[in-house]
């Protein structure tokens, strides 16, 4: 008999570790050199002057007052993707093709394809 938390369970050894794709995860793991966290509410309409020529990411924890946060300009640096990715700046290229190359459960294209929601 086996149960979830078995080796032999192929359902458990197949799932991929979302935790780890987390963009929040991914915030936690930049440095002040590379993410300009902002914890104190802003309003709305300042945001898009923190983000205008920052070159650091920033995260803004309470955006108009809110619990729910945001984060801009992530991905605006190749630094950033490349760390994102697990590589290096000169590495990232390879690293993206390599990926591309990949045959996996996401690459994978339909079987049929949908009808057009539109007339066409």
């Amino acid at each position: 008999m086996t149960d979830a938390h078995s080796p032999a369970a192929p359902a458990a050894a197949s799932a991929p570790d979302m935790e780890r794709f987390r963009l929040k995860r991914f915030l936690e793991s930049l440095g002040d050199d590379e993410l300009d966290h902002r914890a104190d509410p802003i309003p709305l309409t300042e945001i898009a002057a923190v983000l205008e020529g920052n070159p650091r990411a920033v995260w803004f924890d309470a955006p108009g007052g809110e619990t729910t946060s945001l984060c801009g300009s992530v991905v605006a640096g190749r630094n950033r993707i490349a760390q994102a990715f697990g590589t290096t700046p000169d590495g990232l290229l390879p690293e993206i093709m390599a990926r591309l190359r990949r045959k996996g459960r996401s690459s994978k294209s339909r079987a049929t394809p949908r009808p057009c929601s539109k007339s066409c």
